[in-house]
């Protein structure tokens, strides 16, 4: 199965979760471990949008910058589509940076 598939499905049932009657001890810890997954879904998201730039994909419908289409296709500002675009351009072109963002040994930020 896609991968991208089985997330998207686990974060449909992560958003119906209640987590109403949880102790403050769980709470912190599913936001914590959600926390801990966006940072490695950014890592595989910024060595996907590389790979995407250098390969053309950047171009549909005629924008003008990837970081326009991105931005446009993913739904995110400007500033945050910047930042993927460069920080892919990084992992892309520096093979043990990427296994360091990979692994969450080098934290991203671009928000």
């Amino acid at each position: 199965m896609d991968p991208v598939a089985v997330i998207n499905e686990a974060l449909d049932r992560l958003a119906d979760e209640d987590r109403s009657g949880w102790s403050v001890a769980a709470k912190t810890q599913r936001t914590v471990e959600i926390t801990k997954l966006g940072a490695r879904l950014e890592a595989a998201n910024v060595a996907c949008v590389g790979e995407w730039e250098a390969a053309g994909g950047w171009q549909v419908g005629g924008s003008r910058s990837p970081a326009a289409a991105l931005a446009w296709l993913g739904g995110r500002s400007h500033g945050v589509a910047q930042r993927s675009v460069q920080t892919g351009r990084l992992v892309r072109r520096h093979p043990a940076t990427a296994k360091c963002v990979a692994n969450g040994d080098l934290k991203i930020d671009l928000a």
